[in-house]
C-alpha cells in the first residue's frame, strides 16, 4: 500500500514557483490529437481530423526553441485525397514544424522564430499544388493565403485558433491561492472562420504530487 505524502502550503507554493525545466536526458513527446465535428444531435461525427503532434524541446542556458509538428495527417479516418484535403495538408506542412522560443519555466513570448523556413516550404508546396491542380478560385485562394504568410503576426495569430495549440500554452503554473482554485478563460475555436470563444472556468491544482513528482491540474466549464 502506497504511503501518502503530505505537503504544506508552503512546500507547494515553493514548488511551483521554482518548477524550471531540465533538458539534459529530456525526450520529445508525442501527442494524439482528434477532432470531431457532430452535426444536431448525431452521435456519429459528420467530420473528424486526426493527427499526430510531436513536440521537441531545445534548452540551453536557460532560454531555448520549442519545436511542434503535425504528423501524419487523416481526414475521416483516411490519407487526403480530396482537393480540399490534400491543399489542406500542404498548407499544414509550410506551417509546420513551428518553432517558438521558450525558457526553463516553460514560458515564452510565443514568437515564431523560424519563419524563413515557413516560406522556404510554400515555395515547394505550392509547385506541388500548381503541378496537379488548376483553376481561377484555387489561384484567389493561395493569393490570400500567400499574403497571410508574408506577415508573421498574421500567422501567430492564426496558431490561437488552433485547440492543441490553446490547451498546450494554456497558462497552468500560476497563483491558485490557499484554495488551489482560481477563476480562468480558455480560449477554443468552435465556430469556422471566427475567432475563438471564450470559455470561463474553474482551475485547479491537486494538493498532492503524482509518483512521476508533476501536478494534476484541471480545468472545468
Amino acid at each position: 500500500m502506497k504511503s501518502e505524502i503530505r505537503l504544506s502550503k508552503k512546500q507547494i507554493l515553493h514548488r511551483l514557483n521554482t518548477i524550471k525545466i531540465r533538458p539534459s536526458g529530456l525526450q520529445g513527446r508525442k501527442y494524439g490529437v482528434s477532432v470531431k465535428y457532430f452535426s444536431g444531435n448525431d452521435e456519429k461525427p459528420s467530420k473528424r481530423i486526426d493527427y499526430t503532434v510531436a513536440a521537441n524541446l531545445n534548452i540551453e542556458y536557460g532560454k531555448g526553441t520549442l519545436s511542434i509538428n503535425k504528423e501524419d495527417i487523416l481526414y475521416n479516418q483516411h490519407e487526403p485525397d480530396k482537393i480540399s484535403e490534400i491543399i489542406s495538408s500542404a498548407l499544414s506542412a509550410t506551417i509546420y514544424p513551428v518553432e517558438v522560443d521558450i525558457n526553463e519555466k516553460g514560458t515564452g513570448t510565443g514568437e515564431i522564430i523560424n519563419h524563413d523556413k515557413m516560406l522556404e516550404r510554400w515555395k515547394i508546396q505550392k509547385s506541388k499544388i500548381a503541378d496537379k491542380y488548376s483553376s481561377k478560385e484555387l489561384d484567389i485562394f493561395i493569393d490570400n493565403f500567400e499574403n497571410k504568410l508574408q506577415n508573421k503576426a498574421v500567422i501567430e495569430q492564426s496558431l490561437h485558433n488552433d485547440w492543441f495549440w490553446n490547451l498546450f500554452f494554456h497558462p497552468k503554473f500560476i497563483d491558485y491561492g490557499d484554495t488551489r482554485k482560481v477563476k480562468r478563460d480558455l480560449y477554443l475555436s468552435v465556430i469556422p472562420y471566427r475567432g475563438p470563444l471564450k470559455f470561463s472556468g474553474i482551475q485547479t491544482i491537486d494538493k498532492f504530487p503524482t509518483d512521476y513528482h508533476s501536478f494534476v491540474i484541471k480545468f472545468e466549464s
